[in-house]
């Protein structure tokens, strides 16, 4: 699926995904930020920004929690494409935490 980020802060929740996941920004500047979980409390460890053409991969991992967000001032798209079938897109690709 295509994600159109605003141009005020905008970003997911915070989450890891079931199925191998990739992306790609196609305009504009998105900040991802990845983290661990401590005492299961997940913690801020890296940031990675990510500009027009820039694509970013994860396995299925329940440990490879991130956030994608949008904390420019300019409108952001992406493209998201996720290694689950279509029937299990709501249940099979995300785990959210808080």
């Amino acid at each position: 699926p295509k994600r159109d980020w605003s141009s005020d802060v905008c970003s997911s929740d915070l989450h890891a995904h079931r199925a191998w996941c990739a992306l790609g920004v196609h305009c504009g500047e998105l900040e991802e930020g990845f983290f661990a979980l401590e005492d299961g409390v997940p913690a801020l460890r890296a940031t990675e920004f990510r500009g027009p053409g820039a694509c970013s991969h994860a396995p299925a991992d329940p440990a490879m929690i991130h956030r994608i967000a949008n904390t420019g001032w300019c409108q952001a798209i992406s493209v998201h494409v996720y290694g689950v079938g279509l029937a299990a897109v709501d249940t099979g690709v995300n785990r959210i935490y808080g």
